[in-house]
């Protein structure tokens, strides 16, 4: 068992964690007073598309309305840095600073404030053993496994490492610089809702033969309507990270996620229906137009768009020939301070 510890892949797996951490540095945040603030999201979609493939042909339209409201909580420290920084190498060297010194301060948690820092080869030895013996027990566990790198990482790092490059130091200096950035993250059980709802009608012929002349006429009903249920709800207070500059109340926020309506699709032919249960995603193309227009948008707003339709509507890729379509879309956002419980003030 012991020699599964020091396997190749191991090495590997907590040799590339640690390299993603600079060289000590660490300056302890001063304590502030948590804030929170609410993110309500809303999408509209309505779109239609054709298809041609020969003689083979298909008209579609659909209608979704997706929208969301979760709570995200920062420790209320002013940062010099963004961690969503649109320069993706600033972005990164941010990252793994920021995400060193939250294990550093996860350490001194966990041994009575103090950082336990290996001083001789053999303190190295009974960490870096604590460290494989802990991965070990999580036999597979993905967020056990991050928790435990979380946990160790900064601290091997700091004692370093044989083999690291060194690192120049970017994101800590820009970390330290003038505090105007707060950082918020979702948490277990933060209060939240979702609704999401899709109708997309497909009708037109297929054909079967080898020369695709015998058309056989078909349609396509997806509907669904949903408000999550208990495991979707949890899922939804990790999905997001948001930064607000405080100088100018801007707000960056990284890949928007909006949850599938629960529903079904109904395909009928030759008068034959045939039911399937699923989730009913967004469209592709409206997700990355709202992802892009919150990288950097004001703390609330609403914009529109419309935008061409490559992804089949009744979700069935594996036809060839010609999409052609487009989708109106409208995005409402806001990035506000949580409404106060208990005649507790809001946090701004």
């Amino acid at each position: 068992m012991r020699t599964g510890l020091r396997s190749p892949g191991w090495r590997l797996f907590v040799h590339a964690a640690c390299v993603l951490l600079s060289p000590f540095a660490f300056c302890s945040a001063a304590h502030s007073a948590p804030l929170e603030r609410r993110l309500e999201l809303s999408l509209d979609i309505e779109g239609q598309q054709d298809w041609h493939n020969g003689l083979q042909w298909s008209k579609a339209t659909t209608r979704q309305h997706y929208e969301l409201a979760t709570t995200l909580r920062s420790d209320g420290v002013l940062r010099g840095a963004n961690l969503l920084d649109l320069d993706m190498d600033r972005r990164l060297a941010i990252k793994q600073e920021y995400l060193r010194r939250q294990g550093l301060e996860e350490a001194k948690r966990a041994n009575g404030g103090s950082i336990p820092l290996p001083k001789t080869d053999e303190d190295k030895k009974r960490l870096s053993d604590q460290v494989q013996l802990e991965m070990f027990n999580c036999k597979g566990d993905p967020d056990c496994m991050y928790a435990v790198v979380r946990r160790y990482s900064a601290v091997l790092a700091t004692a370093g490492t044989p083999g690291a490059p060194a690192d120049n130091g970017a994101g800590a200096t820009l970390l330290d610089g003038p505090g105007r950035f707060l950082f918020f993250f979702g948490y277990d059980g933060c209060p939240n809702q979702m609704h999401s709802m899709q109708a997309t009608h497909t009708e037109g012929a297929r054909a079967y033969d080898r020369a695709r002349k015998n058309l056989v006429p078909f349609t396509s009903e997806r509907n669904g309507d949903s408000t999550g249920n208990a495991a979707d709800r949890k899922s939804l207070c990790w999905r997001y990270t948001a930064v607000i500059d405080t100088q100018d109340n801007k707000l960056f926020l990284d890949n928007v996620y909006l949850p599938s309506a629960h529903g079904s699709t109904i395909f009928t032919e030759r008068g034959s229906p045939q039911t399937q249960e699923e989730d009913l995603p967004p469209l592709s193309e409206a997700m990355s137009w709202a992802s892009q227009s919150l990288r950097q948008a004001d703390a609330s707003g609403a914009t529109t768009a419309t935008v061409n339709l490559s992804q089949p509507l009744d979700g069935n890729a594996t036809v060839l020939g010609t999409f052609e379509g487009t989708a109106k879309l409208r995005l409402k956002w806001s990035f506000l301070p949580a409404a106060p419980e208990n005649g507790t003030p809001a946090h701004q």
